[in-house]
């Protein structure tokens, strides 16, 4: 029906981009608000930052193919975003926005 439609709807949505499970449970239920727009809340920030990122994309670059060099740094940026986000779950957090 109508719910099952909006839940296809959103799935497509996070496949496109990065959506939170607040934004998500949101528009399951009926939409957000128009911007802009305020709520309060509670929240923690988590800033990371990844040491050592620059001079693993330089030495990819000189050894591996350009190509292969791009899929590797991605792969390993994921697998440590992942890994984050594991964590954060795990606690009852949510993923608001990654940035960088």
């Amino acid at each position: 029906g109508k719910a099952e439609h909006k839940r296809k709807d959103v799935d497509q949505m996070n496949e496109i981009a990065f959506i939170s499970n607040e934004v998500r449970a949101k528009l399951l239920q009926g939409g957000i608000p128009k911007a802009p727009s305020s709520e309060a809340g509670v929240g923690a920030v988590l800033f990371v930052d990844i040491s050592g990122f620059t001079d693993l994309g330089k030495k990819l670059k000189s050894n591996l193919t350009p190509e292969r060099a791009t899929e590797t740094l991605a792969n390993e940026i994921f697998g440590a975003l992942a890994k984050l986000t594991d964590i954060c779950l795990m606690w009852g957090g949510d993923v608001a926005k990654f940035a960088g």
